[in-house]
This record gives structure tokens, C-alpha cells and sequence, in this order.
């Protein structure tokens, strides 16, 4: 599958709305989103992303340790 269909299609979907004259509702986005994690998305891609960028244990906890310093220091949190 190309890598920019999932984008492709939230667009279309997102245009096809909005071509009605109406506003996408966070419920819209919620459900758009589902449907393109489970027929687009296959299950292990976070997991097959991070083995192909961190190939060594130390690269890996270190990219961990970043994103968790950078949810835990967001205002909203």
C-alpha cells in the first residue's frame, strides 16, 4: 500500500463533509480515524517503525526516555 493513502483518504473523507456545508465533529474525526487504524494501518507498525529506526537497545531507550521527558513537561499534563 502506498504510504499516503491513509492521508489520501482521511482528506477525501474530511472534503466530502465539509462539500456538504457541514463542520466534521470530533465524533466524525473519531470514527474516521478508527477506520483507517483498522483497515489501513497493519497492527505492528509502531513496532516494525521503531525496530527499523533503533537498532540498538541503547538507541532505543534513549528515543523512549526523550518522548516520555517531552509528555511529562507539557503544560497540560
Amino acid at each position: 500500500m502506498d504510504p499516503d493513502s491513509p492521508i489520501a483518504h482521511y482528506y477525501e473523507k474530511l472534503k466530502t463533509i465539509q462539500s456538504q456545508g457541514q463542520q466534521a465533529s470530533p465524533q466524525f474525526l473519531l470514527t474516521l480515524m478508527r477506520e483507517i487504524q483498522s483497515t489501513m494501518a497493519p497492527p505492528d507498525l509502531l513496532k516494525e517503525w521503531a525496530l527499523n529506526s533503533f537498532p540498538l537497545a541503547t538507541e532505543y531507550w534513549t528515543f523512549r526516555k526523550m518522548v516520555n521527558l517531552l509528555i511529562c513537561l507539557q503544560p497540560w499534563v
